[in-house]
């Protein structure tokens, strides 16, 4: 399905991902930005809280983020729409702990630095393709940046499972332990943000 504003075209579900995918074809760019991407996420999930001061109100901000992102991939399909929302809530719980709130240069680091090295190495020298500077790509880009980064995570686990299994019950065990691998960070997380909390009081 896409949608047409003038010039501006937006694509969603698999459209959306296939075309997002189409410069990000290289094993090597592909791991780059797998490894990349969770940090420019938690760069904004920082700047969030830097500019809303009210920690309740970041929150609330970040949680209505999480919910467009959440219904927006669900039109990519429900197992994809899980193996996302396992993997950014870690990143989420990260933004929070005191260790890691960062200050604005901080946060700006971990933006500008992750984005030169996906462009530069990325992009530059393994696709040997530079990102394309649409609006509707930009867009584009920023609606599926977080998605490319679980599916990443996805494939790679699908290298834990034998290649005798049949090819969509190793897409379902990968995707359920990247799930459950997701579930495991959160709680550890969690639990290292309520021991700091409890030592603040």
């Amino acid at each position: 399905m896409t949608f047409l504003f003038g010039k501006v075209v937006i694509w969603t579900g698999k459209e959306g991902l296939d075309v997002y995918s189409e410069v990000h074809q290289n094993l090597g760019n592909e791991v780059i930005h797998t490894l990349f991407l969770p940090v420019i996420i938690f760069s904004i999930l920082r700047w969030v809280h830097l500019l809303v001061k009210r920690d309740w109100l970041a929150r609330f901000a970040i949680f209505l983020m999480f919910v467009f992102y959440s219904n927006f991939y669900s039109l990519v399909g429900t197992f994809d729409d899980l193996v996302w929302m396992s993997l950014i809530v870690p990143i989420i719980i990260l933004a929070e702990l005191p260790r890691f709130k960062l200050n604005k240069l901080g946060a700006s680091l971990c933006f500008v630095i992750p984005l030169i090295v996906q462009e530069i190495v990325g992009h530059t020298l393994f696709e040997g393709v530079n990102s394309r500077l649409t609006v509707s790509h930009v867009i584009n880009a920023i609606l599926y940046t977080p998605m490319f980064y679980s599916q990443g995570v996805w494939r790679g686990m699908t290298l834990l499972v034998p290649y005798f299994v049949p090819n969509e019950v190793r897409k379902i065990l990968a995707g359920s332990w990247t799930i459950c691998f997701g579930l495991y960070i959160s709680s550890v997380l969690f639990e290292q943000f309520n021991r700091k909390k409890k030592k603040a009081f």
